[in-house]
């Protein structure tokens, strides 16, 4: 049986493209996580629990089984003791049970997570420049009167949050961290 697994790492990415990769392919059944690969995914847990001999789990890319060699290791060894075996649609069938798949395994998990380290870096440089030029991160911050209004329509129980978004602009999710702090 093809068994997908997709993740994203934060609430704010888009699980989408995967989840339409793993369909087409086709998985039987997919298990979704949205956590950062730092931490092992609940579903990803229950997946690797649930398989069978001969079963394939289906990634759209090697990076999304975990964020560093160490746990993308751990996961192989537990789809190995199963029998089964892992596809990724972006780099293809990897039969980690012969010496050349695994050999060809560690080389794609060590470029990912070189990439990720690479894109950490220059992420950091990039903040550091435009700190340097006066210039501090993240996104422009809620005008007050937007976030009273959004507060004062919350209260009056006559808008629902959508609503509320069209007539402030003030998000969601900006509304409700206001409220529980």
């Amino acid at each position: 049986m093809n068994i997908g697994y997709a993740r994203i790492s934060t609430s704010h990415q888009d699980m989408e493209r995967q989840l339409q990769e793993l369909t087409a392919f086709p998985c039987e059944r997919v298990y979704q996580d949205t956590i950062s690969g730092a931490l092992n995914g609940q579903q990803l847990t229950v997946m690797l629990d649930h398989l069978r001999k001969d079963d394939v789990v289906v990634v759209s890319e090697l990076s999304r089984l975990g964020r560093n060699m160490r746990h993308l290791l751990e996961v192989v060894e537990k789809v190995n003791n199963a029998g089964a075996a892992i596809h990724s649609i972006k780099e293809g069938p990897v039969n980690t049970n012969t010496a050349m798949g695994r050999t060809f395994f560690y080389l794609l998990g060590m470029f990912a997570e070189m990439e990720r380290e690479y894109n950490r870096e220059r992420t950091m440089h990039g903040l550091a420049v435009a700190r340097a030029r006066g210039r501090l991160g993240g996104r422009p911050g809620i005008p007050e009167a937007d976030m009273k209004k959004a507060l004062k329509l919350y209260d009056e129980k006559t808008y629902t949050i959508k609503e509320i978004e069209k007539l402030t602009g003030v998000s969601r999710s900006s509304l409700y961290r206001r409220l529980k702090g």
